[in-house]
Parts: C-alpha cells; sequence; structure tokens
C-alpha cells in the first residue's frame, strides 16, 4: 500500500505543476491560506455577488433558454440584493445592490429596459459616481434575449464601434458587470461577441426537467456541433409553476417587430459579415466528446 502510495506522488509530482510549486513553498502556501481564510470569514465575501462573466445560453425552440437566465438572474438578484458588503476599492462597508439590465420583462423583480450597449456603459458610470456618495455597491446584470436578432438591430448594433463598449465587456469584472445572451445558434452572435464569452449553456428542457450542459467558450467556437465537445459541468433543475410567471417575452417580441417595421434593422450581408462565421477544423478542440474521438480513431 505505502508502494501506491508513493508512485501516486511520484506522478502527481512530475504531472502537476501546482503540487511541485506548492511543495517547494510550504510555509509560503500555509501562511497565505491562513491568511485568505480569515479575510473570506472577516469581510463575509460569500455575499458578494461574482461577475466578470459573459455567458451564452443557446438552444432550440421552446428549449428553456430565456427560462434558465430568468431563474439565474431571479436566484442571484434574490440572494445577494442588499446584502452588507465589503468594498476593497474604497475600504469600506456598504450596501450591495443588484441591477439588471433586460429586454425581457421580469414580474417578480425589478428591472431596467435595455435599449442598446450604450445603456450598460452609462449606466456603469452612473452607479460609480452613486456609490461614492450613497455608500453602495452596484452590480450590473445585462441581459439580451433572441441576440442574434436584437444585435442586428442598429440600436445595438452601432455601440459596438463605440470602445467604450468593447473595453467594459473586455474588463467586466472590474466594472462588476456580467452579460447573459441567448440565440438558437452560437455562431448567429456577432464574432466580436463571441470572443470573449467565457461559457456556452446548451439548454433542453423535457417536461418540467431543465438540463444545462456548460461548455468553454473557446471549444465552442471550434467546434460546429455541441456534441462533439465534453461539457465541463452539467445540470439539472426542475421547473415550477412559479419560474414560468417569473418572466414574460412578450415585450421583447414586441420591440423586434417594431425594428423591422421602421426599417431599423441591418441588412442580410451586413448581419453575416459581423458574424465572422468561418468553417473551422475540430483538431482545435482540446477537450473531445466520446464521438469525437471515436471519428478521430477511425480516420487515423
Amino acid at each position: 500500500m505505502s508502494i501506491l502510495f508513493v508512485i501516486f506522488l511520484l506522478a502527481l509530482f512530475f504531472c502537476s505543476p501546482v503540487f511541485r510549486c506548492a511543495l517547494f513553498h510550504p510555509f509560503r502556501g500555509i501562511f497565505n491560506f491562513v491568511k485568505d481564510t480569515c479575510k473570506y470569514f472577516r469581510y463575509r465575501m460569500w455575499r458578494v455577488c461574482p461577475t466578470g462573466k459573459i455567458t451564452g445560453w443557446i438552444g432550440y425552440f421552446r428549449g428553456g433558454k430565456t427560462l434558465s437566465v430568468v431563474h439565474e438572474l431571479s436566484y442571484l438578484y434574490k440572494k445577494y440584493n442588499n446584502k452588507r458588503v465589503y468594498d476593497k476599492f474604497l475600504r469600506r462597508w456598504c450596501i450591495q445592490k443588484i441591477v439588471i439590465l433586460s429586454n425581457v420583462h421580469f414580474t417578480t423583480i425589478p428591472y431596467i429596459p435595455l435599449s442598446g450597449l450604450g445603456q450598460m456603459v452609462s449606466m456603469c458610470d452612473m452607479h460609480k459616481k452613486l456609490d461614492e456618495e450613497n455608500g453602495t455597491l452596484t452590480v450590473t446584470l445585462v441581459f439580451i434575449d433572441e441576440a442574434s436578432t436584437q444585435l442586428n438591430s442598429r440600436a445595438f448594433k452601432e455601440n459596438f464601434a463605440n470602445p467604450l463598449v468593447l473595453g467594459s465587456m473586455m474588463t467586466c469584472g472590474h466594472h462588476a458587470l456580467s452579460m447573459y445572451y441567448v440565440t438558437q445558434r452560437y455562431m448567429h452572435v456577432d464574432c466580436l461577441l463571441r470572443q470573449v464569452t467565457y461559457r456556452v449553456i446548451d439548454c433542453q428542457k423535457v417536461w418540467r426537467y431543465m438540463k444545462n450542459y456548460y461548455y468553454d467558450g473557446w471549444e465552442m467556437e471550434n467546434a460546429t456541433n455541441v456534441t462533439l465537445i465534453r461539457p465541463v459541468r452539467k445540470k439539472c433543475w426542475f421547473v415550477r409553476d412559479a419560474d414560468f410567471a417569473e418572466y414574460d417575452t412578450h415585450a421583447c417580441v414586441d420591440n423586434l417587430v417594431k425594428s423591422a417595421t421602421t426599417g431599423d434593422m441591418l441588412t442580410s450581408g451586413e448581419v453575416l459579415a459581423l458574424q465572422g462565421y468561418e468553417t473551422v477544423g475540430v483538431d482545435g478542440i482540446v477537450k473531445p466528446s466520446r464521438r469525437l474521438k471515436k471519428a478521430r480513431k477511425r480516420g487515423a
């Protein structure tokens, strides 16, 4: 038994750079572990809402994409809003406020209608000034439903030309900002948005069982089919009647119809150019699924 344990340690030593670093710096690791643990409980860091990620939610019709995002945002709002947290930049205790910008109508939690990506930047700047004056910490959560169509509206699309918008998206963690967008196909979204997407969640609803498969954004960029990639996480939750009653998508549909009627939508040529889609090979996939592994063996 001891021989197997020694072999395991040797394999861990040669295969894991983290294990080697911890082994060569034991006192530094123990000291900082104790310090970070004390800081975690002293400043009650479990109350801080996680931000700094852009996630895309994909799936077919009636697959539960919007339902999954609404469920996620409602959970974050109810768990983190009005919590007393510590602002490490201003070095003071303050009240955390959750602000949701959405083109979907929420029925159970407050939100601000989203009219364009430029609104995201202006809201973050305004909240930063108000936080300093009122002793609050504002977290901004942006939700874009039907992003593959909504972003084809010139009111949204022209904001990509604004470097402040791209800067806010690239450094969303520094602005206490997160973005959630919904689309049927991942490649239908603007290439600038895809390149900064952290996670892509495939939604599949079977009766009241909602299955969410989490994929790496870069892996999804190199694959034409989600079945070729191994998910980094799997989740399933039960849908209640209260979950269905938390939102209404008619407002988003009405805005899209209005934009199409007034000629505010981009042309087909402009849309295809901005998607920047190119046929990619599966050689760039680092975490292949069993299906892709078998295909590679047959082709070898």
